[in-house]
């Protein structure tokens, strides 16, 4: 992979913080609700750690030719989408496409 790939990672990751973590006071939507289940903040700020975490590792795995980058990058994009499910808003639609773009291409370079 290359050094554009892996910042786009670690920039990909490091988006789910700011838009998870903060409390949604100044968005058109709010991060830690669920439709299904109500206030999730408190999962849902674990779920976006989580998926910023492994982004950014799949990144850096990435830019230095670690062999492991692409099942972490799957791993990242399936908590992403997971996190996109439980605190779902028309305001995500882009994500769910960017997360299945970059889960395809890692799970396709995994051979």
């Amino acid at each position: 992979m290359g050094w554009l790939l892996g910042a786009f990672l670690v920039a990909h990751g490091l988006l789910h913080l700011a838009v998870w973590v903060p409390n949604g006071e100044e968005l058109p939507y709010d991060p830690g609700r669920s439709v299904a289940l109500g206030n999730v903040r408190a999962l849902a700020v674990g779920l976006a750690a989580l998926a910023a975490t492994l982004f950014v590792a799949a990144g850096v795995g990435g830019i230095v030719g670690a062999l492991w980058w692409p099942g972490v990058t799957v791993a990242a994009s399936v908590t992403s989408l997971v996190l996109i499910a439980l605190t779902f808003s028309p305001w995500f639609l882009a994500g769910v496409a960017i997360d299945v773009a970059i889960g395809v291409f890692a799970w396709q370079q995994l051979g």
